[in-house]
């Protein structure tokens, strides 16, 4: 029954209410972070280089009612737990969103058209889910034609959805996919393949400034190799190469050679490769294998640093990923396996599934004096094998915090006992570890017939160490590395030993507060203990000003009031009366710079803050200056 009148308007407004409270709850997943091209490299906003590397599904509408739903299939290419093939899952990055034009294709379900939003709600829905998923979305609008006959409907194709996804940090748009434009010589044929896609980035930029473009290129992006002396007007694009196995195998020093050209000056993606080994002559442009066209395509690709969208992932369209009944193609001349595999392979060819860090009860004032460093490291996980195995003669293992680039630790494992059973690589360091030296990795095991890894290390030198961390492992040309952050270092502490950032970077952690007010003025205090990581640890903070903030209130301790420690980098504060808001403040203080821990204890303060939520602490002295946000709901909690 429907509501009239009055109880209509308050269900209308508890309605808004609860939607504008769910809109303030940020989502459970993270949503790739908006990427950028610099110079010819795509980054992310931290600077960090990104290799686009995925897979491409077919025409939305038809996938979605005629092959068992987009969804679905989204699902089953990011599918960390799927073991077909030799990788334990899938590692997909990007996912390419096929949109055929209604004027290409007859009677086909979803068309676009910009006088309804059919097209458009399912399109959202499965963008919404890729985020979900943490991964890209490559809207392409899937012209395989001259783009100087379709201006008008690309035009009104872009003008509907810029607008709609310009929001959406992990989306980008492919403004049309093949060009054919056969006009002349290569250079002609991107002249006019530039000036049309130069009016869809207009159209674009108008209402998505910031969004990753992927730009085509002319003989069904082909001749790409023009681009990298004229380039389109606009900086944030990636030029797009399609080569396959007839392409590859008939002319690959042309390919190679004005891809690489185009890559040195611009950001590339090999938008679209594939293969299937065939006996039908109509199968010519894709037929081939992993040996003659999938490995090669993959060692040129990831040599030269570009990434890559398989098509396609489909049972019937071709070269078909999957079976009819949706297990994976694995085999010689199936490419399904290989680019499952392929994923794995990019994103390191390991999986640390468990990692430990501990740092030594003291730290060496000296990086390179190991007398106290009793640090240690643990870590294993799933590795895909090298193709072969018996080329291994050298093992290097290194551990590096990734953000920083920064090699904590390296060491050669090649003067170590070891012994090769079953394919099953075990180093073993069996002497003695000598004080004042560097300690060793104890143990190294690469199990290349069950897929697994095992290391150990003690009496470390691992200050620097921070998550991300990369652990890599050298063997002769092949290399593993996978990475592990803080929901894998340590377990359910979640963090990299604070000691270990000494010398390395200032960071500050809470671990307890307690704030309490009371009503009686000049009564309430504040408690926080926490740890504390210092670059310069020389600094003397009897020498300066040291400022505690608790939100918008300041408690400081004034040059002088700390006093050090006869060993060591202990300072003590002992009931210094702060006066700077007229109140008798009470601080007492204790930093351990050796330690990395500090402690704040303030009473007889007055309207201390106790209610807001998060609230942020800060410490700063001398080239010192951080803060963090203490929040109740993550344990790091106050009372009030």
């Amino acid at each position: 029954m429907k509501k009239t009148g009055r109880g209509l308007g308050n269900d209308v407004c508890l309605v808004l209410f609860a939607c504008a409270l769910l809109c303030l709850i940020p989502p459970l997943y993270a949503v790739p972070p908006r990427l950028h091209v610099e110079g010819n490299k795509v980054k992310d906003p931290n600077g960090n280089v990104v290799i686009l590397r995925g897979v491409a599904m077919i025409d939305l509408g038809f996938l979605q009612e005629w092959e068992g739903g987009a969804l679905n299939m989204v699902d089953r290419i990011t599918d960390p737990n799927d073991t077909q093939g030799n990788s334990p899952g899938w590692y997909t990055k990007i996912i390419r969103i096929m949109i055929a034009p209604p004027d290409s294709v007859s009677g086909w379900p979803h068309p676009f058209s910009p006088d309804n939003n059919d097209l458009y709600n399912l399109l959202r829905t499965v963008v919404d889910y890729c985020a979900e998923k943490e991964v890209y979305v490559d809207i392409d609008w899937h012209y395989v034609a001259n783009t100087y006959d379709h201006v008008a409907s690309t035009s009104a194709f872009w003008t509907y959805m810029a607008p709609r996804f310009k929001d959406d940090s992990h989306v980008i748009f492919e403004l049309f996919n093949e060009p054919i434009n056969t006009v002349g010589s290569d250079a002609a044929g991107w002249n006019s393949v530039k000036s049309d896609m130069e009016t869809w980035i207009g159209i674009v930029r108008a209402s998505a400034p910031d969004n990753l473009i992927f730009v085509g290129t002319p003989r069904w992006c082909q001749i790409i190799g023009p681009t990298a002396t004229a380039p389109v007007s606009d900086g944030n694009v990636v030029y797009v190469s399609h080569i396959y196995p007839t392409h590859w195998l008939s002319n690959k020093l042309y390919y190679t050679s004005t891809i690489t050209s185009a890559a040195a000056a611009h950001a590339v993606i090999m938008g679209e490769w594939g293969f299937e080994s065939s006996s039908d002559p109509n199968d010519y442009i894709t037929n081939g294998t992993i040996s003659n066209y999938g490995q090669p395509l993959k060692e040129f690709v990831e040599g030269i640093g570009i990434g890559s969208i398989a098509w396609v992932a489909s049972c019937d369209w071709g070269p078909p990923m999957f079976n009819t009944n949706w297990t994976l193609r694995v085999g010689p001349g199936e490419m399904g396996g290989f680019v499952k595999d392929w994923l794995y392979q990019a994103s390191g060819g390991a999986i640390i599934s468990k990692c430990s860090v501990t740092a030594g009860k003291t730290q060496a004032r000296d990086v390179n004096d190991y007398n106290d460093m009793k640090d240690t490291f643990a870590a294993s996980g799933t590795i895909i094998p090298p193709t072969d195995i018996n080329g291994i003669n050298t093992v290097t293992a290194t551990i590096t915090s990734v953000t920083e680039d920064y090699v904590v630790y390296t060491e050669d494992l090649n003067d170590f006992n070891s012994t090769v059973v079953n394919s099953k690589h075990k180093y073993t360091h069996t002497g003695k570890l000598i004080k004042g030296k560097m300690g060793k990795i104890t143990s190294l095991t690469l199990d290349f017939r069950k897929g697994t890894f095992a290391i150990t290390g003690k009496n470390l030198n691992l200050t620097g160490l921070a998550c991300p961390l990369e652990l890599k492992f050298a063997m002769g040309s092949y290399e593993l590395k996978g990475h592990a952050g803080e929901t894998i270092v340590n377990g359910t502490k979640t963090l990299i030993p604070t000691r270990l950032m000494r010398l390395y970077k200032d960071t500050l952690v809470v671990n307890k507060a307690k704030a309490k007010h009371n009503i009686k003025g000049f009564s309430d205090t504040l408690s926080v203990t926490g740890d504390i990581a210092v670059i310069d640890t020389n600094v003397n903070l009897c020498n300066y000003d040291v400022n505690f903030v608790w939100g918008n209130q300041l408690f400081n301790v004034a040059p002088g009031k700390f006093k050090a420690s006869k060993t060591g980098h202990l300072y003590k504060c002992a009931k210094d009366v702060n006066d700077a808001n007229g109140a008798p403040e009470v601080v007492t203080a204790q930093v351990d710079i050796d330690k990395a821990t500090f402690t704040l204890s303030v009473s007889k303060a007055n309207a201390i803050n106790s209610t807001s939520n998060p609230i942020r602490f800060g410490i700063s002295f001398a080239d010192f200056n951080e803060a963090v946000d203490v929040n109740r709901v993550t344990g790091r909690s106050w009372s009030y």
